[in-house]
């Protein structure tokens, strides 16, 4: 993926949306890159809590997940551009938990090379793969 630009000179919320247009700020969720040693599963994943209620209020709309390629680089990172649809769709599929008496929907996302962008938390390994930009 070619980077949009150095997050060290620009905010990301301002070069996400010089590339996909107007986003709200509640729509962008980051993750540094957790390795196999630091990780619940054990294998390589970014971690992304998204709060169901939000999910279920914003149906028609999308969430952007910024996956950092590296724990402390900033400058190289992928774009998830997920259809909130796709999420409440699968929902089943993946794993929710509560935290301070709100019910997140929790991806731990494969990092790997194989596998990359699936969920690897909930029961369904739901592909995000098709949503990177």
């Amino acid at each position: 993926m070619k980077a949009l630009a150095c997050l060290c000179c620009t905010p990301l919320v301002d070069v996400l949306r010089e590339r996909f247009g107007p986003i709200a700020d509640h729509a962008i969720s980051i993750s540094r890159r957790y390795p196999g040693r630091t990780s619940p599963t054990r294998s390589p994943v970014w971690w992304f809590d998204l709060p169901l209620a939000a999910l279920k209020k914003g149906k028609g709309e999308h969430r952007y997940l910024v996956c950092r390629a590296a724990a402390c680089g900033c400058c190289s990172f992928e774009v998830l551009r997920i259809p909130v649809k796709h999420v409440l769709d699968h929902l089943a599929d993946l794993q929710t938990i509560k935290r301070d008496g709100e019910t997140f929907v929790r991806l731990l996302l494969s990092a790997a090379s194989v596998g990359r962008f699936t969920d690897l938390f909930g029961p369904g390994y739901v592909d995000f793969s098709n949503c990177k930009t």
